[in-house]
């Protein structure tokens, strides 16, 4: 859960998506915040639970918990919104109180009682699992969770072999030159469970990742055990299925993205597709946004995303990766 100043984003955020939104500025801001929330089932269940009723408890606390998790992954979002939104006022989505119960009932649990458990995960997402907190204007490949950002973002050991097999991608030490953080298979890859739980139902099988180099600048609630700075790199190897292959189809055909992954040239078999930062943002947004690009054949899938790169960099390390070159 986030504390402090981080905490007021996630009530401002709560309070403007279960009632009427923010005008200006704001608005766009939750509604980005609010197409993040369908990248994965059980954000997409807590967020349609709480706008049916958004007096319920059990509802907002799974909302709450949702948000949460969303802009721990999604820093540059959390950081937009905080400017944005103002502070929730006082009791914005409290929910009514309950009628009083009879003498023969059971006490009410206190107020300091702890929440219900978020909402349990449902059907596979349509489309891919989130890593990046602009995807709602880019409608970005967002495999990692990251991350992606995703984050959270995804990739394996560079010894590691996906599955043992000969052909099977083999994942690098390093990227660009920067070192691994870490990974799935040393147990350091933060909330790896939950992650691969998630990818796994949108069709991938058996996912591995890590996250590579830093950033130059430290940011509170992004960084990993080792310092304050969030990955430039991820990278995740997996396993393909038909049924990761009609969610990517699905996800790249989306009409409700304003711009979509779009497929690049490469001297792979099967495809890639790629996104590109926003035209209008300036060289230093671009600092703190991320590019993704996913190869996939019926075999296997390779994702790279990095942050504040040349955009034409991860198709470079995707094929790089592919060869078993990167290093």
């Amino acid at each position: 859960m986030a504390s402090g100043d981080e905490r007021r984003p996630v009530d401002a955020v709560v309070a403007a998506l279960v009632q009427d939104g923010p005008a200006g500025p704001a608005a766009e801001a939750v509604a980005r915040a609010r197409q993040e929330l369908h990248r994965l089932p059980r954000w997409r269940e807590a967020l349609a639970r709480a706008e049916a009723a958004p007096q319920d408890g059990a509802a907002l606390a799974a909302l709450t918990e949702a948000v949460t998790e969303m802009l721990d992954l999604n820093s540059a979002l959390a950081h937009t919104l905080a400017a944005t939104l103002p502070a929730a006022p006082a009791g914005a989505v409290a929910p009514t109180a309950p009628p009083p119960a009879p003498p023969s009932a059971p006490p009410l649990a206190p107020p300091s009682a702890p929440p219900l458990p978020p909402v349990p995960p449902g059907l596979p997402p349509v489309g891919t699992v989130p890593v990046d907190p602009e995807a709602a204007r880019r409608n970005r490949v967002a495999l990692g969770v990251g991350a992606v950002a995703v984050a959270a973002v995804l990739v394996a050991l560079g010894v590691h072999f996906l599955g043992g097999g000969s052909g099977a991608p083999q994942l690098p030490n390093s990227v660009q030159g920067d070192r691994m953080r870490a990974s799935t298979t040393d147990g350091s890859y933060p909330n790896w469970k939950r992650i691969s739980a998630d990818l796994t139902a949108s069709g991938m099988v058996d996912p591995q990742a890590a996250l590579y180099g830093s950033l130059p600048n430290a940011t509170s609630g992004a960084a990993l055990a080792d310092d304050d700075h969030r990955p430039r790199w991820t990278v995740m190897v997996a396993k393909s299925s038909a049924t990761f292959q009609r969610e990517l189809q699905s996800h790249i055909l989306d009409p409700s993205g304003d711009h979509p992954p779009r497929p690049v040239p490469t001297s792979l078999p099967g495809t890639m597709y790629c996104d590109t930062y926003d035209p209008d943002d300036s060289a230093t947004e671009r600092e703190d946004e991320a590019v993704t690009c996913v190869w996939t054949d019926d075999k296997y899938v390779i994702m790279v995303e990095g942050t504040g790169v040349d955009e034409r960099l991860p198709a470079s390390v995707v094929e790089r990766v592919h060869a078993g070159t990167e290093h």
